[in-house]
This record gives C-alpha cells, sequence and structure tokens, in this order.
C-alpha cells in the first residue's frame, strides 16, 4: 500500500512505482499524487494502480499464448510464429485450462517434468521462453525458477585407420594414409 508524506506546502504526497509493458518490455515508472489530506492522497495512488492492474483471474494460459501470439503477427518472421503456434499446441497443451492466478513454479515444474518423457530438452526450453513471454506480457510480475532438463551430448563417430575401406568414395578426403 503507498504511504502518503506530507509536504513543506502543507499538502500531502504519494509516491508510486509502477512497472508497465511498453513495446513487450517491462518499463518501471515512478507517479506521485498529491492530495489536501493523506487519506485523499493515498486513495488517489491506489486507484491508479488498480487502473493499471490486469485480472489474471480472468485469463488462461491458452489466452495469454493467444494474445501473445497476435500481438507479435507482423513484427516475427513467419517461421517463427508457425514454431509458437506448433509449441502452444502441442508442448504447452496441457497448461491451457490453466488460470494465469494458479500458474506457479510446482504447476510449471510439473509440466517440464511430464514433457521430458516426450520431447527434447530443446523444444521444452523454447516452450518455456514462449510461456514466460506469454504471461509476463500480462503479468509483468510474474516469474518463476524451474529447473530445466539437460542437453544431450551428441557423439560423432569418427572412423579410424582399420575401418577405412579402399573403395569408399570419401577414403580419399581422409586424412589417414
Amino acid at each position: 500500500m503507498p504511504n502518503a508524506k506530507k509536504q513543506k506546502n502543507g499538502k500531502w504526497r504519494c509516491q508510486l512505482s509502477v512497472i508497465e509493458m511498453i513495446d513487450g518490455k517491462k518499463v518501471e515508472k515512478n507517479r506521485s499524487f498529491t492530495g489536501s489530506t493523506k487519506a485523499e492522497a493515498e486513495y488517489k495512488a491506489l486507484q491508479y494502480k488498480e487502473s493499471k492492474s490486469v485480472r489474471i483471474d480472468d485469463v488462461s494460459v491458452q489466452n495469454a499464448l493467444r494474445r501473445y501470439i497476435d500481438s507479435k503477427s507482423h513484427i516475427l518472421s513467419p517461421s517463427t510464429l508457425r514454431g509458437y503456434t506448433r509449441d502452444s499446441s502441442h508442448i504447452l497443451a496441457p497448461l491451457h485450462g490453466v488460470s494465469l492466478s494458479r500458474l506457479d513454479t510446482e504447476t510449471v515444474q510439473r509440466w517440464i517434468n511430464n514433457a521430458a518423457t516426450t520431447y527434447s530438452p530443446k523444444s521444452i526450453k523454447n516452450a518455456h521462453g514462449l510461456l514466460v513471454s506469454s504471461v509476463t506480457a500480462i503479468a509483468p510480475d510474474w516469474s518463476v525458477r524451474v529447473t530445466m532438463p539437460k542437453s544431450q551430448k551428441k557423439e560423432y563417430y569418427i572412423p579410424t585407420s582399420h575401418k577405412k575401406r579402399k573403395g569408399d568414395a570419401c577414403a580419399s578426403l581422409l586424412p589417414f594414409p
């Protein structure tokens, strides 16, 4: 709750810090409200804060994803939008019915754990990035701290000199004697 302080001129001043989304980025703005009484200044600040806040009770993850993708439809490349739509409808499908007010660290971590059995770590990381961007566009203060699956290290086959065949077309390109 904002706290008002009395100024030298006898009026009351209440300062409020509000996080707003401008062009997809979080911007913190300080607002000042004055009144003839302490209660009046605090009331003006609370009224402004409530007008700027979004009720996340009414928004589901599916709606947040759709709103985010629609807001970027003329900015991002078609392949990125296609990937976002695919991730939204496949990987993030188990979270579609969850309200943003009920989306917490445990829910997201359980989703990651279940998705890790089906999808690659890179796909899960991409979908998680889309989820976080979509939710923070509506609720800038929302954050989760989850453990992501480890990337799978690829092992490449390198033929040794005894496995090189004379009839192999690529054998002359190998640096073996």
